[in-house]
């Protein structure tokens, strides 16, 4: 299992390499020369989050939040779990919490971090505004 920062890079990569053809497609459909052009009211209205909005962007998205949240869960399984070294009864009177849970949030590695982390994406993906994942009736984002 990838840890949390082989998710992020993977999720760059694959950005990267969408990111012209996406640029491209955004600039013959909005009339642009330039990406920083103004969008015309009509595409603006149809497409708000500009190019973020692809379809494409959201699979990729969908894609490592469901891997990073997989990673979470298996992280909280692992810490409600424990410690195979002692009994639980020897753990009386004692005051531990335990080791830090390894959570991080899918926002956060996925959006919030990409600034830093890699910023010829960040337009790109500051243009996700809403997060296209779901719950079940087990409470399991789908």
């Amino acid at each position: 299992m990838r840890t949390f920062e082989e998710i992020q890079q993977a999720y760059i990569d694959e950005l990267r390499l969408l990111q012209p053809e996406l640029i491209e497609w955004w600039k013959k459909l909005a009339g642009l020369d330039e990406l920083s052009d103004p969008v015309p009211a009509e595409v603006a209205n149809r497409w708000p989050t500009g190019y973020s909005g692809h379809p494409r962007v959201l699979a990729v998205f969908r894609k490592y939040y469901l891997e990073i949240d997989d990673l979470n869960q298996d992280a909280l399984e692992a810490a409600q779990k424990p410690p195979p070294d002692k009994h639980p009864e020897e753990l009386w009177g004692t005051n531990d919490n335990g080791d830090p849970v390894g959570y991080r949030r899918p926002v956060d590695l996925l959006i919030l971090d990409i600034k830093t982390a890699a910023p010829d994406l960040h337009k790109l993906v500051a243009g996700i505004v809403y997060i296209p994942i779901g719950l079940n009736q087990f409470e399991e984002a789908v």
